[in-house]
């Protein structure tokens, strides 16, 4: 199953290898960011069928040249090497660098937005990866070459992002954890189908955080609920051994003035049903929990009234009883 910065990479190579400037760039953030580039080689490792066919083409481009060696195409990694000492020469002197190579960005070739932006591309191309958005949000670029890293993190800040710095296993990473930052990069560098992926995947998350939340409320808030029910029955039961239920049932109406005519029947059927021992039917009427709470609201006050007298009714019955 393809990764998906398998499918970010390939979406970016659909890109069309058109500008010189802009290919060159491209392929000057490849080179920073790719396996090895030294005075004495150039080597490109990759498992991505489409950036191995765009390569070809991209150094063509940019600097007319060929690859000393091409994949055979029996290997899942996917290999070029450059090691003729006239094609690394021509390469080191259209990037603007001295014969020591001592790597680092050249501004000067990335003067306009679009070379900028191409010089992202390649170097994402060659040396980034980006995290499934299903399981969290990480996009990184990685070289071996410190201060090349450095300035590729200044470039990106001066086009508008965020980037953060770490070493990593003798590697200089940049890297990005906000999904907004991460949408933005992608767009900008030629992947806006896979920014939208991180977009849709955000929002499904939330939708099913915010699902979660409201179920997890209303559970809490029925149980709670249940607890008070549940206390409210054993205070009746307990009342009930006291015979104090004939009395209560019938008076309903002077005990249970809150409660609406029907209601008062019901509760007067409920009590009867309590006090005959068929606790299963009062049960089953009182299934309505809104229902049995206002039931077990009056049987309680009654039952204080029962239990202490026709006084004081403050506080909560089932306290006293």
């Amino acid at each position: 199953m393809q990764s998906f910065a398998y499918k970010v990479k390939s979406e970016l190579c659909r890109q069309p290898v058109s500008r010189q400037c802009c290919a060159r760039a491209e392929a000057y953030g490849v080179l920073l960011f790719c396996n090895t580039f030294t005075a004495a080689e150039v080597r490109i490792i990759t498992e991505n069928p489409e950036f191995a066919a765009r390569l070809p083409r991209l150094f063509q481009r940019a600097f007319s040249l060929k690859f000393d060696s091409l994949p055979d195409g029996t290997r899942d990694k996917l290999i070029f090497r450059i090691t003729q000492r006239h094609k690394l020469a021509r390469i080191v002197d259209l990037l603007g660098y001295d014969p020591s190579l001592v790597l680092h960005v050249n501004f000067g070739l990335l003067e306009d937005d679009c070379c900028r932006t191409a010089f992202v591309r390649g170097a994402f191309l060659a040396g980034g990866s980006v995290t499934d958005p299903e399981k969290r949000y990480h996009l990184e670029l990685a070289t071996s070459h410190t201060q090349a890293s450095r300035e590729a993190s200044a470039l990106l800040t001066e086009m508008g992002f965020l980037p953060h710095s770490v070493r990593r296993s003798g590697s200089s990473v940049i890297y990005f954890k906000q999904s907004e930052h991460i949408e933005d990069l992608l767009t900008t560098i030629g992947a806006p189908a896979a920014a939208m992926d991180i977009m849709t995947a955000k929002v499904d998350k939330e939708i099913r955080n915010g699902a979660n939340r409201a179920m997890n409320c209303d559970s809490a808030n029925l149980q709670k609920q249940m607890n008070a029910s549940d206390e409210q029955l054993r205070a009746i039961e307990r009342l009930a051994k006291q015979d104090g239920l004939k009395s209560l049932q019938g008076n309903v109406a002077h005990h249970c003035p809150h409660l609406c005519p029907s209601h008062r029947h019901t509760f007067k059927l409920c009590v009867g049903f309590i006090r005959n021992g068929k606790q299963g039917i009062f049960n089953h009427l009182c299934s309505d929990l809104a229902l049995r709470c206002i039931f077990l609201d009056g049987a309680l006050r009654n039952a204080h009234i029962l239990l202490n007298g026709s006084g004081n009714t403050g506080g909560t019955v089932k306290d006293r009883v």
